[in-house]
């Protein structure tokens, strides 16, 4: 009896491991990729109304952001990242955002403002929750994210932050091609 239930423990924590490991990872790349897909269409669609040039700096560079995070989801990690971003010192100041490359169509720079945030957010829950421990942390970053909330100037830290580290997964996408 002490066997059989030794066997269904063991059997128990392997199915959880894989689960964890295995399967949540590429669903989560899977659906991760699809919603940038899904913004780059966006894009594509601004550009085939017109409302923004196939060879605007701003398309080009958006959809040559998109793409790099398609093609290196699966590799996006903490680790990764952040040591990416200690070893090429990369900065909030050596990155613009796409929307500022816009001039004068306030609506177009604010849709082109929406869809990077967004972008940015698909990257960074991509890193959070491929790992385990991040995910099991998940209701102290919730509490953290609400005192963000509530705080202006907490918010603006952790914007600052995450996007200081989406920049540093893009510049680690360019330089990975």
């Amino acid at each position: 009896m002490n066997e059989a239930n030794v066997l269904i423990n063991l059997m128990g924590f392997v199915s959880v491991f894989v689960l964890l490991y295995v399967v949540w990872p590429q669903v989560l790349v899977g659906w991760i990729r699809q919603r940038i897909f899904e913004i780059r269409d966006e894009l594509f669609d601004m550009a085939a109304d017109g409302q923004i040039g196939f060879d605007s700096p701003a398309y080009v560079r958006f959809r040559s952001q998109a793409n790099a995070l398609i093609r290196f989801c699966h590799n996006l990690s903490w680790p990764r990242v952040f040591s990416f971003m200690l070893l090429f010192k990369v900065h909030r100041h050596e990155y613009t955002p796409v929307h500022l490359a816009v001039k004068g169509d306030a609506a177009l720079r604010s849709k082109l403002q929406r869809m990077e945030r967004d972008i940015h957010a698909l990257a960074l829950l991509s890193m959070y929750f491929r790992s385990p421990l991040l995910t099991l942390l998940t209701p102290v970053v919730g509490i953290l994210v609400l005192a963000a909330a509530l705080t202006p100037v907490l918010r603006q830290e952790i914007e600052h932050q995450a996007t200081r580290l989406s920049q540093g997964i893009l510049a680690e996408a360019a330089l990975t091609r």
